[in-house]
């Protein structure tokens, strides 16, 4: 098994702190493998906002994620307290990847 980055450690732990809290209901949950051929983040940046020509963060790197899919939307024991993200890499996020 490929070994997870720091980043993408934290985001499973976000998922497994919302999993396992007593007083959050997980509505739906999706995690998908990681995308193991996703290697070249800055190409799929340049990819991405080819037209803006918008310049690549500098910590661009560092928080790449190469999972497929990874979310939660969830629902807490008070009336305003749920949330929702889904994440993917940018080459799928572009629409460049299957």
């Amino acid at each position: 098994m490929t070994e997870l980055t720091a980043y993408e450690a934290g985001w499973r732990k976000v998922c497994g702190d919302l999993d396992n809290h007593p007083r959050i209901k997980i509505l739906h949950a999706w995690q998908g493998e990681l995308d193991t051929g996703f290697t070249d983040v800055a190409a799929s940046w340049a990819a991405l906002v080819v037209e803006q020509e918008v310049k690549a963060p500098a910590a661009l790197e560092q928080c790449a994620l190469r999972f497929r899919e990874l979310g939660r939307q969830w629902k807490g024991e008070g009336p305003y307290v749920n949330g929702e993200f889904s994440l993917t890499h940018i080459a799928r996020a572009g629409g460049g990847v299957d």
